[in-house]
């Protein structure tokens, strides 16, 4: 059986000083796939650069999270879309 984590945010700095063990151990558990959804947009650079690192088990999902909707909540939306015609996506998440 093949098993994909939905959603997680392995890209965060609290994950970062084992982040390549966390992820060849989700791989010898049969978790072959992990779907990385960013926050916002002071996430999408460490979201692609953990998907172009580990291209073949980390896949991009952009999107805004329910904790950014703020004042600035139509430029977030609009840095979305915009990275939507820059990169292939697996995904779009937007939670309200």
């Amino acid at each position: 059986m093949i098993l994909i984590d939905t959603h997680t945010h392995l890209y965060l700095e609290e994950f970062q000083s084992d982040i390549q063990e966390t992820i060849q151990r989700s791989i010898e558990n049969d978790v072959k796939y992990l779907i990385i959804p960013n926050i916002d947009s002071s996430s999408i650079n460490a979201m692609m650069n953990l998907c172009d690192t580990y291209k073949n088990s980390c896949f991009p999902c952009m999107g805004v999270h329910p904790s950014s909707i703020k004042e600035d909540f139509n430029n977030e939306i609009n840095i979305a879309k915009e990275w939507l015609h820059k990169e292939k996506f697996v995904a779009i998440l937007l939670k309200f």
